[in-house]
Protein backbone atom coordinates (compact mmCIF):
# COMPACT_ATOMS: atom_id res chain seq x y z
CA UNK A 1 0.00 0.00 0.00
CA UNK A 2 3.12 2.46 -0.09
CA UNK A 3 3.52 4.28 -3.55
CA UNK A 4 7.08 5.38 -4.06
CA UNK A 5 8.87 7.22 -6.98
CA UNK A 6 12.02 5.95 -7.65
CA UNK A 7 14.65 7.81 -9.56
CA UNK A 8 18.12 6.54 -10.81
CA UNK A 9 20.74 8.51 -9.59
CA UNK A 10 22.51 10.50 -12.25
CA UNK A 11 25.69 11.67 -10.31
CA UNK A 12 26.87 8.86 -8.91
CA UNK A 13 28.99 6.37 -11.23
CA UNK A 14 30.76 2.62 -10.58
CA UNK A 15 34.41 2.85 -9.92
CA UNK A 16 35.40 -0.59 -11.80
CA UNK A 17 38.80 -0.82 -9.39
CA UNK A 18 37.09 -0.58 -6.03
CA UNK A 19 33.49 -1.70 -7.11
CA UNK A 20 32.04 1.11 -5.16
CA UNK A 21 29.87 3.91 -5.99
CA UNK A 22 31.41 7.58 -6.62
CA UNK A 23 29.85 10.92 -6.50
CA UNK A 24 30.62 13.24 -9.27
CA UNK A 25 31.13 17.09 -8.43
CA UNK A 26 27.82 19.09 -9.89
CA UNK A 27 27.25 22.67 -9.23
CA UNK A 28 23.35 24.08 -9.36
CA UNK A 29 23.60 27.46 -11.36
CA UNK A 30 23.05 29.49 -7.95
CA UNK A 31 26.25 27.63 -6.18
CA UNK A 32 28.22 28.06 -9.83
CA UNK A 33 27.14 31.66 -9.93
CA UNK A 34 27.65 32.18 -6.27
CA UNK A 35 24.69 33.34 -5.38
CA UNK A 36 22.85 32.65 -1.88
CA UNK A 37 19.96 29.85 -2.50
CA UNK A 38 17.65 32.43 -1.19
CA UNK A 39 17.48 34.06 -4.35
CA UNK A 40 17.40 31.44 -6.80
CA UNK A 41 13.92 32.74 -8.56
CA UNK A 42 14.81 35.53 -10.47
CA UNK A 43 11.41 37.07 -11.09
CA UNK A 44 11.00 36.89 -6.61
CA UNK A 45 13.86 37.58 -5.69
CA UNK A 46 16.06 39.08 -7.92
CA UNK A 47 18.28 35.91 -8.76
CA UNK A 48 20.00 34.44 -11.49
CA UNK A 49 18.92 34.94 -15.26
CA UNK A 50 19.47 33.76 -18.35
CA UNK A 51 21.80 36.57 -19.13
CA UNK A 52 23.97 35.70 -16.02
CA UNK A 53 23.83 31.93 -17.19
CA UNK A 54 25.03 32.73 -20.77
CA UNK A 55 28.27 34.35 -19.19
CA UNK A 56 28.73 31.75 -17.00
CA UNK A 57 28.56 29.01 -20.30
CA UNK A 58 30.89 31.55 -22.08
CA UNK A 59 33.32 31.13 -19.44
CA UNK A 60 33.29 27.22 -20.19
CA UNK A 61 37.12 26.47 -21.02
CA UNK A 62 36.24 23.74 -23.45
CA UNK A 63 34.73 25.05 -26.57
CA UNK A 64 32.68 21.91 -27.12
CA UNK A 65 31.29 22.12 -23.69
CA UNK A 66 29.95 25.71 -23.99
CA UNK A 67 28.06 24.56 -27.24
CA UNK A 68 26.21 21.30 -25.57
CA UNK A 69 25.36 23.05 -22.66
CA UNK A 70 24.19 26.29 -24.43
CA UNK A 71 21.84 24.17 -26.24
CA UNK A 72 20.55 21.84 -23.70
CA UNK A 73 20.21 24.72 -21.31
CA UNK A 74 17.64 26.53 -24.24
CA UNK A 75 15.95 23.21 -24.53
CA UNK A 76 15.64 22.78 -21.06
CA UNK A 77 14.25 26.51 -20.76
CA UNK A 78 11.90 26.38 -24.06
CA UNK A 79 10.48 23.47 -21.97
CA UNK A 80 9.73 24.88 -19.20
CA UNK A 81 7.64 28.00 -20.63
CA UNK A 82 5.88 25.87 -23.07
CA UNK A 83 5.15 23.16 -20.17
CA UNK A 84 4.19 25.97 -17.88
CA UNK A 85 7.02 24.97 -15.41
CA UNK A 86 6.91 28.08 -12.79
CA UNK A 87 9.86 26.30 -10.74
CA UNK A 88 12.21 26.28 -13.10
CA UNK A 89 14.91 28.70 -11.41
CA UNK A 90 18.62 28.80 -11.28
CA UNK A 91 18.92 25.70 -8.73
CA UNK A 92 17.15 23.63 -10.57
CA UNK A 93 19.49 23.56 -13.76
CA UNK A 94 22.70 22.59 -12.75
CA UNK A 95 26.80 21.80 -14.19
CA UNK A 96 28.04 18.29 -13.78
CA UNK A 97 31.88 17.95 -13.94
CA UNK A 98 34.04 15.10 -14.88
CA UNK A 99 37.39 14.96 -15.58
CA UNK A 100 37.88 18.10 -17.78
CA UNK A 101 34.24 18.19 -19.04
CA UNK A 102 31.29 20.29 -18.25
CA UNK A 103 27.45 18.85 -19.11
CA UNK A 104 24.57 20.24 -17.84
CA UNK A 105 23.06 17.60 -15.66
CA UNK A 106 19.45 16.04 -17.05
CA UNK A 107 16.96 18.26 -16.17
CA UNK A 108 14.89 17.55 -12.84
CA UNK A 109 12.23 19.27 -10.97
CA UNK A 110 9.98 19.64 -14.01
CA UNK A 111 7.11 20.50 -12.69
CA UNK A 112 4.00 21.51 -14.28
CA UNK A 113 1.64 23.95 -12.95
CA UNK A 114 -1.03 23.70 -14.96
CA UNK A 115 -3.17 21.11 -13.55
CA UNK A 116 -2.80 22.87 -10.25
CA UNK A 117 -3.43 26.82 -11.88
CA UNK A 118 0.03 27.58 -11.05
CA UNK A 119 0.05 28.84 -14.75
CA UNK A 120 1.07 32.44 -15.13
CA UNK A 121 4.97 33.21 -14.21
CA UNK A 122 8.52 32.15 -15.09
CA UNK A 123 11.09 31.65 -12.86
CA UNK A 124 13.47 33.64 -15.16
CA UNK A 125 12.44 36.34 -17.63
CA UNK A 126 12.31 35.48 -21.27
CA UNK A 127 13.12 38.87 -23.17
CA UNK A 128 11.55 40.57 -20.16
CA UNK A 129 8.84 39.09 -19.80
CA UNK A 130 7.28 36.80 -17.01
CA UNK A 131 3.97 35.90 -18.10
CA UNK A 132 4.32 32.33 -19.62
CA UNK A 133 0.93 33.70 -21.68
CA UNK A 134 2.86 36.42 -23.34
CA UNK A 135 6.23 34.83 -23.96
CA UNK A 136 6.25 34.40 -27.94
CA UNK A 137 8.41 32.20 -30.54
CA UNK A 138 10.22 35.84 -30.72
CA UNK A 139 11.37 35.87 -27.29
CA UNK A 140 12.69 32.60 -27.08
CA UNK A 141 15.11 33.53 -29.88
CA UNK A 142 16.04 36.76 -28.50
CA UNK A 143 17.51 34.23 -25.37
CA UNK A 144 18.90 31.99 -27.80
CA UNK A 145 21.23 34.71 -29.39
CA UNK A 146 22.15 35.66 -25.59
CA UNK A 147 23.41 31.90 -25.47
CA UNK A 148 25.26 32.06 -28.50
CA UNK A 149 23.01 29.59 -30.48
CA UNK A 150 21.74 29.96 -33.90
CA UNK A 151 18.64 31.09 -35.51
CA UNK A 152 17.85 28.24 -37.28
CA UNK A 153 19.03 25.83 -34.42
CA UNK A 154 16.30 27.36 -32.04
CA UNK A 155 13.71 28.10 -34.54
CA UNK A 156 14.01 24.17 -34.98
CA UNK A 157 13.91 23.43 -31.80
CA UNK A 158 11.47 25.87 -30.48
CA UNK A 159 8.85 24.15 -33.35
CA UNK A 160 9.85 20.89 -32.11
CA UNK A 161 9.38 20.99 -28.59
CA UNK A 162 5.92 23.37 -28.78
CA UNK A 163 4.43 20.93 -31.11
CA UNK A 164 4.87 18.06 -29.21
CA UNK A 165 5.02 18.88 -25.36
CA UNK A 166 1.53 18.20 -25.03
CA UNK A 167 1.54 14.35 -26.71
CA UNK A 168 4.79 14.14 -24.66
CA UNK A 169 3.10 14.99 -21.55
CA UNK A 170 0.11 12.41 -22.13
CA UNK A 171 2.47 9.66 -23.51
CA UNK A 172 4.72 10.30 -19.96
CA UNK A 173 1.23 9.73 -18.09
CA UNK A 174 0.16 6.80 -19.97
CA UNK A 175 3.80 5.42 -19.14
CA UNK A 176 3.47 5.94 -15.51
CA UNK A 177 0.13 4.33 -15.31
CA UNK A 178 0.48 1.29 -16.93
CA UNK A 179 2.66 0.29 -14.08
CA UNK A 180 0.06 0.76 -11.61
CA UNK A 181 -1.53 -1.74 -10.20
CA UNK A 182 -5.23 -0.82 -9.63
CA UNK A 183 -5.05 1.56 -12.18
CA UNK A 184 -8.57 2.22 -12.30
CA UNK A 185 -8.85 3.38 -9.06
CA UNK A 186 -6.28 6.20 -9.92
CA UNK A 187 -8.08 7.66 -12.95
CA UNK A 188 -11.49 7.84 -11.06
Amino acid sequence: DLRAFVAKRYDRVLNQDTDKYVRLHQEDFCQALSVVPSKKYQFEDGGPGIGEIARLISKLPIIENREAVARAFFEGLVFNIYGRCPDAHAKNYSLILTNHEVNLTPLYDLTTGAPYGYTDKSAMSINGKYDFSTISKRDLLVEAKRLKIEDDWAGERISFIHDNILAAFEEAGDSALKDVPNRESVLS
